[in-house]
């Protein structure tokens, strides 16, 4: 790889690597806003029954509670430039990055920048990989159910719960 000059190989034993949000090492917090607190307060009721429906065998293993309560703890912090560093040096520094998904236990925080429009299709499209790995790291039916009901979007905070299930089943079947 090295003699192809398109990669630099690094031993990473002992190297540092930050991730930097605005020029300053990320640290998640408690006080960042929720997602949901952005007008996506149907996002963990969509993504428990994209579960329960579309679920396979080993993401079952994730209780929908849980799956709940993850979904319902992501952070949300937006800035205006991500890098990420490793040994004092800038990666792909002619890459910009427009968002992140920084795991954590307790405050999972996903990272956008000023320049990351959300709506249905980056919603879908872009995030939902990212979203589900901050729930958990094996769930895959996010971003199924996303993507499906990307194709067909409507406004779920209109409909009451029951009428919202039913709605769901329709698009994950």
């Amino acid at each position: 790889m090295k003699d192809t000059g398109a990669f630099v190989s690094r031993c990473l034993d002992g190297i540092g690597v930050q991730l930097l949000v605005d020029g300053t090492p990320f640290v998640p917090r408690a006080s960042d806003p929720l997602l949901i607190s952005f007008g996506l307060e149907w996002l963990p009721e969509v993504i428990v029954i994209g579960h329960e429906i579309l679920g396979e065998q080993l993401e079952r293993g994730n209780q929908s509670k849980t799956v709940n309560w993850r979904t319902r703890a992501i952070r949300f912090r937006k800035c205006e430039v991500i890098t990420l560093v490793v040994d004092d040096e800038e990666v792909s520094p002619h890459e910009k990055w427009y968002w992140y998904a920084f795991e954590h236990k307790d405050f999972p925080t996903l990272i956008l920048t000023e320049d990351m429009v959300v709506n249905w299709r980056t919603l879908a499209r872009t995030l939902s990989g990212g979203i589900s790995r901050l729930i958990d790291g094996g769930l895959r039916s996010v971003e199924t159910m996303l993507l499906r009901l990307e194709q067909n979007p409507f406004r779920l905070y209109r409909y009451d719960s029951h009428m919202m299930q039913s709605i769901l089943r329709r698009f994950a079947g």
